[in-house]
């Protein structure tokens, strides 16, 4: 899409990894679809910094991640990893692209990525769709 083709609308590409060309606090709202389900680890920390960063006091997140509902399509190796450290990376290809995935539990993901964040609803996803996080910055 072009910034032709809505007008009053500015894109921005960004790289793997932050930062963003925005001001501290600049944003309301953010919402991330099946993008950190692409990343590394520390690539989502860094992300999730970023989000905190350009969003302000209030601000709402919608963040979708693979959690419980993709258990089945683990590997029992990859399913004892999900349950006793809560993430799994299948990242033997370029980090960022479509085949690049990560899995995430929801206790991971309360108590490491999303610490900073206050979670106003989880909705867990119940036939291989992405689970939705709605987050608010304290």
């Amino acid at each position: 899409m072009s910034k032709k083709s809505i007008p009053g609308v500015n894109f921005t590409l960004n790289g793997l990894e932050p930062p963003l060309p925005f001001d501290s606090g600049f944003f309301d709202f953010v919402y991330s679809i099946s993008v950190f389900t692409h990343l590394s680890e520390s690539v989502s920390r860094a992300w999730i910094e970023e989000l905190l960063r350009i969003t302000h006091s209030g601000s709402i997140l919608i963040i979708t991640m693979q959690g419980d509902a993709y258990l089945e399509k683990l590997l029992p190796d990859e399913v004892e990893t999900y349950r006793s450290q809560g993430i799994v990376l299948r990242g033997k290809v370029t980090e960022g692209s479509r085949i690049f995935s990560a899995f995430h539990s929801r206790d991971y993901l309360t108590t490491q990525l999303f610490k900073n964040l206050e979670v106003v609803e989880f909705i867990p996803s119940p036939t291989l769709g992405q689970d939705m996080w709605i987050l608010r910055k304290p």
